[in-house]
C-alpha cells in the first residue's frame, strides 16, 4: 500500500480557477516497473496534476448553447464543486 498523503491547492491566474493535486510520501517506498525498482525517500513531494475549474453558470451557459440537455448535478457537501451529466438533446 502507498504511503502518500494529498494536498490540494487553489490558484487563479487571469481570472481563471485552477486546482493543482501534490502527493507526498510518508515514509521510504519501493517498487518494482518492468524488473526495475524504483525508491522513493521520505517526504518526497510529486505534482500530480492541474485542472482548470469552470464556474457553475459557465457550464449551464455552455450546455444552452451547444444544445446539451443537463440530467443532473452533483454538488459536494461544501457546494465547491460540481459534477455536470450531459445529455444530446
Amino acid at each position: 500500500m502507498w504511503k502518500i498523503k494529498y494536498l490540494w491547492e487553489q490558484q487563479q491566474e487571469k481570472g481563471v480557477d485552477y486546482l493543482s493535486t501534490y502527493a507526498y510520501t510518508t515514509q521510504k517506498q519501493s517498487f518494482t516497473l518492468e524488473n526495475k525498482v524504483y525508491t522513493i525517500p521520505k517526504n518526497q513531494l510529486y505534482h500530480i496534476s492541474t485542472s482548470r475549474k469552470f464556474k457553475k453558470s459557465c457550464v449551464q451557459s455552455f450546455a444552452h448553447k451547444y444544445n446539451l440537455h443537463i440530467v443532473d448535478v452533483l454538488t459536494t457537501k461544501a457546494n465547491r464543486m460540481h459534477l455536470f451529466i450531459l445529455q444530446k438533446q
